[in-house]
């Protein structure tokens, strides 16, 4: 900078030389003018601690979701910044990669809110008591866990009450005719004739999944393995009501708390609040 203004030379042929654009050069000649260091510098120190709380707070979470926190916290950094400082502090996370190749197919359903098309499933956790089964019914438009029972049984009737709880909160004033569907896998409990039967009472249009096939249940799946990640794994519950009060604690900040990158770095309860009012009633 100091060259060009010793010099002489047009800032246009300069700027050409170096390969800047020339509005470059004017804001960082202002910058070094004014003392100041450059912005790159100066912002990647001051995030670098509050980078370092959330991922201490959020140990699985990629840079992108952790720039998302950020962001919700008024710290407004750019996505490249925030990976830049995670890079430099070790803390960013391995890449996830599969061996297995396989034929990319779109399997869910269309929708356009909540309350249109809703997934149902079980898991088991250990505890030392042995095996609990988590059963969970998941919206596929805003993610949100609408219902979730964790019980020493996995039955059909521990499914006909989470669907039942599921249809409780989200139509108080009833669910036949709003067209509701249901995507669920071929276990026993969800083909048992109760089951079944409970869903042509309800009104609700039941979606099999493919045989051995869990992409048919994706957002389902996806649920599971987040809760396995980011709570289940990294806890030992030694009995089902401790598991059974930690989970708990956890979906409510699945809910409330935690960002979706597939929802614009919303929560679930964040974009389903946009639709209360019209697909509850």
């Amino acid at each position: 900078m100091e060259l060009v203004d010793e010099l002489g030379f047009p800032v246009e042929t300069a700027c050409r030389l170096v390969g800047i654009h020339k509005s470059m050069f004017y804001r960082y000649r202002a910058r070094m003018k004014s003392g100041a260091h450059p912005r790159r510098c100066f912002r990647q120190d001051e995030i670098r601690d509050q980078v370092h709380v959330f991922c201490q707070t959020h140990p699985t979470y990629g840079y992108r979701r952790i720039w998302a926190l950020l962001r919700r916290n008024g710290v407004h950094a750019n996505s490249k910044t925030v990976y830049r400082v995670m890079k430099k502090e070790g803390l960013l996370q391995p890449s996830k990669r599969y061996d297995a190749r396989r034929t990319l197919r779109k399997w869910d359903l269309p929708v356009s809110g909540s309350n249109q098309v809703w997934h149902i499933d079980l898991t088991k956790i250990w505890t030392d008591e042995g095996w609990v089964y988590l059963f969970s019914v998941v919206d596929a438009y805003d993610r949100r866990v609408v219902a979730w029972d964790l019980s020493r049984f996995c039955r059909d009737d521990e499914a006909i009450h989470v669907l039942e709880e599921a249809v409780n909160v989200a139509f108080p004033y009833g669910v036949r005719g709003s067209g509701l569907k249901l995507v669920q896998d071929n276990g026993s409990q969800f083909t048992s004739r109760d089951f079944v039967q409970t869903l042509k009472t309800l009104g609700i249009t039941p979606i099999r999944t493919s045989y051995r096939h869990p992409q048919s249940n994706g957002k389902m799946e996806r649920w599971y393995r987040t809760l396995k990640e980011e709570e289940v794994w990294p806890n030992e519950y030694r009995t089902l009501e401790e598991a059974r009060a930690s989970i708990g604690q956890y979906i409510h900040f699945y809910n409330y708390e935690r960002v979706h990158s597939s929802l614009g770095y919303l929560t679930p309860m964040e974009v389903y609040s946009g639709e209360l009012s019209t697909h509850v009633a």
